[in-house]
């Protein structure tokens, strides 16, 4: 198994000014460190404000990190220049929270689903129209969305434009920025189900940014837990799910509702680790 993504403390310091003279200084993220293997699922939780986010930005170099190195793919990307790293983007895409907000509303689905072929391969309009009508099937919409635009579809329909958008470069690395929160359950199941469909595929890679733990669970492979800027726990799920050694993380897991109240997480002894069920 290869590894896609190496990162080694990554660090991001913002500064806020207070007064005339002072500044504070916030770390949001924290020598923070961890790989992410082809084709798996590398799941980054905890509650908000924990760096998440500004991980997953620093990642993809949407923001500039302070300290730290990101290999994605062999490839040193802090060393690219910013042509070079347009070319890499090629090969990373993201899906945002807000399906609403990440389509341009003056534009129809199929031209916000064509328009990365025509930047970055300069695409013709017929073969732009062909993989946008292939993409669009595979996510379980028909050519007949093709002209509409995003406030005629639904959450979980404009989620599904944002996959198909972000598979038209094929990429071998997705970051999940929280993609399904905004959904309702019986829809994120299906969301969830072709991202997995589409990993079995492609052997694409996920950077799964979530708060829900329970989602955690049934999708990644890995997790890494965040407090405030650092990374508090790191495992395979099934590792940091059944026996966790942070105090923090038993407090996340006792937290997912489960149908028993008798059986929920937090009400396991203080010495035991917090079992999912």
């Amino acid at each position: 198994m290869t590894s896609m993504v190496e990162v080694h403390g990554l660090t991001k310091i913002f500064h806020h000014r207070r007064g005339l003279h002072a500044k504070d200084e916030h770390r949001a993220v924290d020598d923070v460190t961890f790989s992410l293997d082809r084709g798996r699922t590398l799941a980054v939780v905890g509650e908000s404000g924990a760096g998440k986010s500004t991980t997953a930005r620093l990642v993809l170099r949407l923001i500039e990190p302070d300290a730290g190195t990101i290999h994605f793919d062999g490839t040193d990307l802090l060393a690219l220049s910013s042509a070079d790293m347009r070319r890499q983007r090629r090969r990373m895409q993201m899906i945002f929270q807000d399906p609403y907000s990440a389509l341009d509303p003056r534009i129809t689905i199929g031209h916000s689903v064509a328009e990365p072929l025509k930047v970055h391969f300069h695409m013709n309009r017929s073969d732009r129209e062909q993989i946008v009508a292939r993409l669009l099937g595979r996510v379980g919409l028909g050519q007949h969305h093709l002209e509409r635009l995003p406030s005629e579809l639904s959450g979980g329909q404009l989620q599904r434009v944002s996959i198909a958008r972000a598979l038209t470069v094929d990429p071998l690395l997705i970051v999940c920025d929280e993609a399904v929160a905004a959904l309702d359950v019986s829809i994120r199941a299906e969301v969830l189900n072709l991202l997995l469909d589409i990993q079995e595929e492609r052997s694409v890679s996920y950077l799964f940014i979530a708060h829900d733990l329970a989602i955690v669970e049934a999708f990644a492979d890995d997790v890494i837990v965040m407090r405030n800027g650092a990374v508090v726990e790191a495992g395979p799920i099934g590792d940091v799910f059944t026996a966790p050694t942070s105090v923090y993380t038993k407090e996340l897991l006792a937290a997912i509702p489960v149908p028993d109240p008798s059986q929920r997480r937090g009400n396991a002894p203080r010495d035991e680790p917090a079992v999912v069920r």
